[in-house]
């Protein structure tokens, strides 16, 4: 057998000549007779795709146990009883989900201190922690779920038949329940019905919901007010698919004990309001939400028979498209001491009204787009200035000697100031200098688009070492 030819290192050559090698396939070299020949093709490996996995949903099942050594060494060094005193804190303040899952992977004993049922209590579902299966759903209820009192199942499809029949299970077994979330699901008449069977039920979220029959639905919800409506204390139908003045009468007429309401962005945004009656009926409510609606006030006003909301906290109404010079809002708020939230953005009302409110102690005041005149805007500040913690006065055409008289005020009075948006306004580095100096809580200052301002400072500003840095730069701009 004759020999073959050997290369420059040494090794022998292959009988066929080839450029290179890859995954076992030869290709020949430039040399070789076969380059217009037959053409050797290289299959291409198959992708193969991995199954996603949910990380948290495996920690929730039972885990087995065979570990390692180390579960001994936390065992030891950690109470049950002071783990479960940390697993409570945490829950109570955060939520059951993703902590418990995620704790519970550690070793034994963290998991059976995870698993407590009472640890349970409040459960959001709606951000993927869990799979949103139907049998996850029974195993969680018959597992975890028996002292839960606050879940959110938002985004699941509970008009698929095994989902709706595993919430059955958790309204049936589930006998603590106080508040449950179904915002954004397809939610079925005979859902509400299932709810009207919670015996402690207190706060429902049904905001942009979708039903097959939109009568049906108003029927079902009715219903649900009826039988439910007396222990009801948070109810939020932002997006209703039902009428806005039918909801408001049943809501008078059934709910009594309201502390939180939101009819935000109805699907028919108008709607009238004897706000007499509604103060008589639910003299409790703390919060009121109706953005982008078109609420009138209707009824005689009878002074001798004015109470008024003496517990409202937060009235929020932006983009209310009603001018009537104010009367809603005056209506509304009149006697509402405690007060603290005020959202008018984007309204077109006369805001002169607001003058009448003088008395309150208003904490956060958003008044963006609302096209507020320069003396306005100066006795408002003037009257809110020493209580204001949050204030957003953006995009309104105040002139700049008035908004930087506006600033001084607020330099001088304003010491609990922590958030303040001027996007868009005329306020210039002399007024911004001031704020900066003068309110030593202040966190956040928004100047984008303030066309007064130099360039480079015309953007937000968040937390005490970026504010310093403005006001450095708006000294040296000064003196050069």
């Amino acid at each position: 057998m004759p020999k073959r030819e050997r290369g420059i290192l040494g090794f022998v050559k292959p009988s066929t000549p080839i450029l290179f090698s890859a995954q076992g396939e030869t290709w020949p070299s430039d040399d070789s007779d076969d380059d217009y020949g037959t053409s050797i093709k290289v299959k291409p490996k198959k992708k193969t795709r991995k199954k996603r996995t949910n990380r948290y949903s495996k920690t929730c099942k039972e885990i087995s146990p065979d570990r390692q050594a180390t579960d001994n060494a936390w065992q030891s060094a950690v109470p049950p009883e002071i783990l479960f005193k940390i697993f409570k804190h945490v829950t109570d303040t955060e939520g059951a989900l993703p902590f418990l899952c995620r704790v519970s992977a550690v070793c034994i004993l963290w998991h059976r201190v995870a698993s407590d049922e009472h640890l349970w209590c409040n459960v959001d579902l709606s951000y993927g922690w869990i799979k949103k299966q139907a049998s996850w759903l029974l195993w969680l209820s018959e597992h975890r779920l028996q002292q839960v009192r606050i879940l959110n199942l938002s985004g699941w499809k509970i008009s698929d038949l095994k989902v709706e029949s595993a919430l059955k299970v958790i309204v049936e077994n589930c006998k603590q329940l106080e508040s449950i979330g179904l915002s954004r699901c397809k939610v079925p008449p005979t859902t509400l019905q299932l709810l009207t069977s919670c015996d402690n039920l207190k706060g429902i979220d049904l905001s942009h919901v979708e039903s097959a029959s939109k009568r049906k639905y108003q029927n079902a919800l009715k219903q649900l007010l009826e039988v439910k409506g007396k222990n009801l204390e948070d109810i939020r139908l932002a997006g209703c698919l039902c009428n806005l003045s039918k909801i408001i009468i049943y809501l008078m007429a059934y709910c009594p004990n309201l502390v939180l309401v939101d009819i935000s962005n109805p699907s028919y945004g108008w709607a009238n309001i004897d706000i007499d009656k509604f103060q008589a009926s639910c003299p409790r409510l703390k919060v009121f939400r109706a953005a982008n609606t078109a609420l009138t006030a209707t009824g005689n006003h009878i002074e001798s028979q004015w109470c008024g909301f003496a517990e409202l906290e937060e009235f929020t109404i932006p983009s209310y498209k009603i001018n009537d010079n104010g009367q809603f809002l005056f209506r509304f708020l009149r006697g509402s001491r405690k007060l603290r939230l005020l959202d008018i953005r984007d309204c077109v009302f006369n805001l002169e009204s607001l003058l009448f409110l003088s008395c309150l102690t208003i904490e956060y005041l958003y008044l963006s787009r609302c096209s507020i005149t320069d003396t306005t805007l100066e006795q408002i500040i003037a009257s809110w200035a020493s209580s204001l913690i949050d204030m957003d006065i953006s995009w309104n055409p105040v002139g700049e000697e008035g908004l930087h008289s506006c600033l001084l005020t607020l330099a001088q009075d304003a010491t609990q100031l922590q958030i303040l948006n001027l996007a868009g306004t005329t306020a210039n580095p002399h007024g911004v200098r001031s704020v900066i100096g003068g309110c030593g809580k202040l966190q956040s200052l928004n100047l984008t688009s303030c066309r007064c301002m130099p360039r480079g400072v015309k953007r937000q500003f968040d937390g005490k070492k970026q504010l310093k840095e403005l006001r450095r730069s708006l000294n040296a701009q000064q003196d050069s």
